[in-house]
């Protein structure tokens, strides 16, 4: 329902009521009236912002897939094996002798 329509509904129920009872109620309308004109104007915001976060988020897509074309998918970070020094092996007859004792 539109403000303009919440507004004609609100204007037509008052009309139905007589002098006093129209007093009466006549400041609860004005403010289910205003109350409703703040909601739709949170919501005219927030489909603003929604909408300019899903065309950010388009464009993003659009620059990252350009991106991605001009690195290429196919090519895979080569990882260089870092190469460990030969480690020199030493044999036990080396360090111990007949005896068991270390040389």
């Amino acid at each position: 329902m539109s403000y303009e329509e919440m507004e004609t509904l609100i204007s037509s129920m008052k009309e139905k009521l007589d002098d006093t009872t129209s007093a009466m109620v006549s400041e609860d309308l004005l403010g289910m009236l205003g109350s409703y004109k703040g909601l739709v104007d949170s919501i005219a915001e927030k489909d603003e912002e929604i909408g300019k976060l899903k065309a950010d988020k388009d464009e993003l897509l659009a620059v990252n897939g350009r991106l991605f074309q001009k690195i290429g998918f196919d090519k895979e970070e080569s990882k260089e094996e870092v190469e460990q020094p030969q480690k020199e092996e030493v044999q036990i007859e080396e360090i111990i002798n007949e005896r068991g004792d270390l040389i």
